[in-house]
């Protein structure tokens, strides 16, 4: 009877332990979908009212607040103030603002800007140079 006893206590642990764990990856997984989903709700309203300005990620912390973290073009202030107006509005920050907290990156140099013009034109430039610059025949 103690063997038996055991025996059923045993699964029975174990049977728990299995649905619990699979409660917990049911939770993970729909916070994740959460987040996914403000994540592309954010991402499509500045895309909606300014073209693709910014991509954010977002995550949902610790306490409920949510961390949106996005690459802005900091040399712009009115890009930056309007892509902040709009994650307020699609987060409904209060005014105290604890709900939601912003990491803004400086967005780098698009390559075009730190490259110069392309190799065509700068040998295009070079050649007429060169026959500005040759004698006359």
């Amino acid at each position: 009877m103690t063997t038996e006893f055991c025996a059923i206590s045993v699964a029975a642990a174990l049977l728990g332990a299995v649905v619990g764990l699979l409660g917990l990856a049911d939770r993970l997984h729909r916070r994740r979908d959460v987040a996914h989903a403000r994540q592309i709700e954010l991402t499509d309203a500045i895309h909606r009212e300014m073209g693709a300005a910014a991509a954010p990620t977002v995550e949902r912390r610790r306490g409920g607040r949510w961390l949106v973290r996005m690459m802005v073009p900091l040399d712009n202030p009115a890009a930056v103030a309007t892509i902040l107006r709009i994650t307020a509005q699609v987060f409904a920050v209060s005014a105290t603002g604890s709900a939601l907290q912003v990491v803004l990156t400086p967005r780098p140099p698009s390559r075009a800007a730190t490259a110069g013009p392309p190799e065509s034109a700068r040998l295009r430039a070079i050649q007429s140079a060169m026959s500005i610059g040759a004698p006359a025949r």
